[in-house]
């Protein structure tokens, strides 16, 4: 769901940054319609009567339980307002089917979407009435996403009892608490636009996901403040098992979503992107991941993923706070 919601906010951002409505006509009009009639299916939940006749399946033949959803279908889940996803962004299978971070990218994308809809030239193929018309679908749609991602995507975490948002659920009060280095995640609420990062309970998330007690793919020392290494992975490391392994991704979400611009967010951000250098194990890129105790060691030389999120990093702090960057 978040390839889907990737095309909208693409397209936001290019309407966004040159106001120009060429590239948007009967094409994207179309496209907008068919990724709200694909999230109303995927709404749906899987029931006795209906699993056999759903619109959507993915299985492959795979020693790796991650690499394909059961049954083609993905596990039992009742009817939230949410949507269903059979892929994480990391292209691996969810534990259970409401992914929440996907949901939340969704909410932003659509609203993005519909105040593109509203401020687009009418043209020939499409009309004022009928562009109006599919932006009050998205909306609609949002806001049915948005209330449910707040009744069952937030929980009381129970080591803490803190109120905080879950990676995963299925409507049945089962969830799974953790985060995946790949962006929507959680880490990056903020950065998707779905809340402040002074949200509180945003911030009782974030202190569980940078915690190797409370995250299962947080991999080192999540004090870098203080000269530690550490940050969230995935399950999966150019297929190998994932543990230990730390995704530079990860770091630059944690650079671009950081509270404030005072001295503490300042020293958090000077020591994300000093460990961000080291993490590079003296190539200057950006690989996939690098093992935590020894960033000499990673997979995949060059991550194009990893590579733009720091470009878009370092030229957001560039412009909001120049001085984390800059000397005099």
């Amino acid at each position: 769901m978040d390839s889907l919601a990737s095309v909208m906010k693409v397209g936001r951002l290019y309407f966004e940054a040159t106001g120009d409505g060429t590239p948007f006509g009967k094409e994207w009009y179309s496209a907008v319609e068919m990724i709200i009639k694909t999230y109303r299916q995927m709404q749906q939940p899987l029931t006795p009567d209906n699993f056999t006749t759903v619109n959507y399946t993915f299985q492959t033949l795979t020693h790796e339980p991650k690499d394909t959803s059961a049954h083609g279908i993905g596990r039992s889940h009742r009817w939230t307002g949410m949507v269903r996803t059979s892929f994480l962004p990391s292209d691996d299978s969810p534990r259970l089917p409401y992914h929440i971070p996907g949901n939340a990218f969704a909410v932003v994308e659509l609203k993005g979407a519909a105040d593109m809809l509203r401020k687009l030239p009418p043209t020939t193929e499409f009309s004022v009435d009928a562009a109006g018309a599919l932006a009050s679908k998205a909306v609609e749609l949002a806001d049915e996403i948005h209330a449910a991602v707040q009744k069952w995507g937030i929980i009381y975490h129970p080591q803490t009892g803190e109120r905080a948002y879950a990676m995963e659920v299925d409507g049945y009060g089962n969830s799974f608490f953790g985060d995946d280095a790949n962006p929507p995640s959680l880490l990056s609420l903020p950065f998707l636009g779905y809340l402040n990062a002074s949200d509180s309970v945003y911030k009782a998330t974030r202190q569980l996901l940078l915690s190797n007690e409370t995250n299962p793919y947080f991999y080192g020392s999540g004090d870098i403040v203080n000269g530690g290494l550490g940050g969230i992975g995935s399950e999966d490391a150019s297929g190998n098992a994932g543990l230990g392994h730390v995704w530079g991704l990860s770091l630059v979400i944690r650079l671009l979503t950081i509270e404030g611009d005072g001295a503490a967010a300042e020293a958090e951000a000077v020591a994300t992107l000093k460990a961000l250098v080291e993490s590079s194990g003296g190539t200057g890129l950006m690989h996939e991941s690098f093992w935590y105790t020894d960033p000499s060691v990673y997979t995949r030389y060059w991550f194009a993923m990893a590579n733009s999120y720091l470009g878009e990093a370092i030229l957001s702090i560039a412009e909001a706070h120049p001085s984390w960057l800059f000397k005099e």
